[in-house]
């Protein structure tokens, strides 16, 4: 996609991705995660479904010092073999017997991209020219995203540039969303 943003957008997060010498190698990608992941992307998707409903989802574990604890944890009561949070679902599997921690993970993927496609024509009119993108893409390589089916990457841009767009629109050009 560098042809489709003005400026050089490669190396925006790297500064705050450094990580701290004498870490093993599951230490560092576990402070990656903590720089990057968990408040970029897990934290906010966890507090919009929980609280929500009013429940709190990050107790115990951003307790601190249990944070702390288990990163300084042995590599291989994190990880065994290809088995990840190991010492937690061994004692969950002793302690809930009727629970099966090991049984393999269950994700949910949000049809963002599906729910785009159908949208096409409508997002294709409210993006290419929109004044507020006008300075950070090329709006010719932004009306090619529409050309074709978009891909998981292709749906993610559009995505981001529509929050965006429609975050200009109100913060700045002062709109009210309900116009939008």
């Amino acid at each position: 996609f560098s042809d489709l943003f003005k400026g050089d957008i490669s190396s925006w997060r790297e500064p705050d991705l450094s990580t701290p010498p004498d870490l093993t190698a599951i230490q560092a990608k576990q402070y990656l995660d903590i720089q990057d992941w968990l408040p970029c992307d897990l934290l906010t998707k966890l507090d919009r479904c929980t609280m929500a409903y009013g429940l709190e989802g990050r107790v115990p574990f951003l307790d601190g010092a249990l944070a702390a604890y288990c990163f300084g944890l042995p590599d291989g009561l994190k990880i065994q073999g290809r088995t990840g949070k190991y010492l937690l679902k061994k004692w969950l599997s002793e302690a809930q017997s009727a629970i099966n921690p090991w049984e393999k993970k269950k994700g949910f993927t949000v049809p963002v991209r599906e729910w785009l496609e159908k949208k096409r024509e409508v997002l294709a009119s409210r993006l290419v020219g929109h004044d507020g993108l006008a300075d950070i893409v090329h709006m010719t390589e932004l009306a090619k995203l529409f050309d074709a089916p978009f891909g998981k990457r292709e749906g993610q841009i559009v995505f981001n540039l529509l929050c965006y767009s429609l975050w200009f629109d109100v913060h700045i050009k002062g709109r009210e969303l309900q116009e939008l």
